[in-house]
């Protein structure tokens, strides 16, 4: 089982985006819980401190770190949320 975790911070970002979007992130999300392979989704990211994959959803990237990498349950902590042109900044 995949769960999404998401921060005071990050969550506050969520809620800053139009309402279209924040349904297109809930459906994607969604779509990844229920994914045979996450990882093939995922981008794994290696230049970031305490990221480990990004989610690609339009022009809006979601930074995760993974914080649980047992077989069967995957957690991912959203560290940020935000349009392309400002996440990496």
């Amino acid at each position: 089982m995949v769960k999404f975790i998401f921060n005071k911070d990050s969550k506050r970002k969520f809620f800053d985006l139009e309402p279209a979007i924040q349904e297109r992130v809930r459906q994607k999300l969604i779509f990844l819980k229920n994914h045979p392979n996450i990882y093939s989704v995922l981008v794994k990211v290696e230049s970031i401190k305490n990221v480990t994959h990004r989610l690609r959803i339009g022009n809006i990237r979601l930074l995760l770190n993974q914080i649980s990498f047992r077989k069967t349950d995957v957690e991912f902590f959203v560290v940020d949320i935000g349009h392309r042109r400002e996440i990496y900044r």
